[in-house]
């Protein structure tokens, strides 16, 4: 990730270069700068409607190293349908120096069954790389809210502008996990895991299971390139880290009275990565559409995982509250189709 990040900032060092290399005379700057009736702004404002495909990831780890683990559970998204929109401003300088941009957007999802959800367990201690718990279930989708704020500098050359940019990201889900089929171990006297017995069961399709809220918050930076082909179609591809990442994550064990919060601080949530390419058609001066491709990464999410159990068995409550290592994932496609329209 250091690497990555001296990498931008070399490329942001050498991008402002290039722009100012030319030798500027006052002939020149006369006949580049804009007339005194042309605006230097922009304002946009853009309506989107588009869907994610990929999972939302948690994890409880034995150990904080995060070598073995305890539990995991997937909440497969394919897709979940949202709609939304973008805000944004654009001001550009009268001499080459770097203009300014300040951009919004919001997305919020359509409820509804968007995939299954699978919860896994490796509980014998005795045989760790053993799965002992297994069950697959409905996924809805509740509710999603993602937003993304960036704010940056402008270099424009021509056909072809190059933006450097900070960037504040926000996501935050609730999934419910309805009905499904489960595979359970059969327990000796003791306590302890049979080896190769296992009990298959069912859940109506009717019974909420699980649910689950997951919350990220990121702090980052990128680049972003934009050209034109003709006065009508234009292309942009943008590339963003964000190394401060927050998470905070609510697993309620509805059936289980068992209730599991994880959170990870600002620097131990991980690692975002983020990529897109959109293509626009312009066939009028104050109209755009574009189709946009976004692909999101969260890794390396790391925190501290607390369980507290409401039930009446004392022997097993007498284990809570117990604290774990947590661990958050996230990884999806982002596909989405805007109607821009620019003053």
């Amino acid at each position: 990730m250091k690497k990555a990040v001296v990498f931008l900032l070399a490329l942001a060092v050498s991008v402002t270069s290039v722009f100012s290399q030319e030798a500027e005379t006052p002939q020149k700057q006369e006949a580049e700068a804009p007339k005194k009736n042309e605006r230097n702004w922009q304002f946009l404002l853009g309506l989107k409607t588009g869907f994610l495909i990929g999972q939302a990831e948690e994890i409880i780890w034995r150990d904080k190293h995060g070598n073995d683990k305890l539990s995991e559970l997937l909440w497969g998204f394919k897709p979940i349908f949202y709609v939304g929109g973008d805000i944004g401003f654009t001001k550009n300088t009268k001499n080459r120096l770097p203009g300014t941009f300040f951009d919004i957007s919001f997305k919020a999802a359509i409820p509804g069954i968007t995939g299954k959800m699978q919860d896994q367990d490796w509980t014998d201690d005795q045989n760790k790389n053993q799965l002992t718990h297994y069950s697959v279930s409905e996924n809805r989708t509740n509710m999603a809210y993602l937003f993304d704020l960036k704010s940056g500098c402008v270099f424009n050359k021509g056909i072809m502008s190059i933006k450097t940019f900070s960037v504040i990201s926000g996501m935050f889900f609730e999934w419910s996990a309805y009905g499904g089929s489960m595979l359970y171990p059969n327990i000796d006297e003791h306590n302890n895991i049979i080896t190769n017995a296992q009990t298959h069961f069912y859940i109506s399709d009717k019974t909420e299971g699980i649910r689950y809220r997951q919350t990220w918050i990121g702090i980052g930076f990128g680049v972003s390139l934009y050209g034109e082909f003709n006065r009508f179609f234009n292309v942009e591809v943008s590339f963003a880290a964000t190394p401060l990442v927050f998470f905070k994550a609510k697993d309620e064990h509805l059936l289980r009275d068992l209730v599991i919060e994880d959170e990870g601080d600002l620097l131990n949530g991980g690692t975002q990565l983020d990529a897109a390419f959109a293509l626009s058609v312009r066939p009028a001066n104050i109209f755009a559409i574009s189709l946009e491709v976004a692909y999101r990464n969260i890794f390396n999410s790391q925190g501290r995982s607390k369980y507290t159990y409401h039930g009446k068995d004392m022997n097993i409550a007498k284990n809570y509250p117990i604290t774990w290592y947590s661990g958050a994932g996230y990884e999806a496609f982002d596909i989405s189709l805007m109607f821009k329209f620019i003053i």
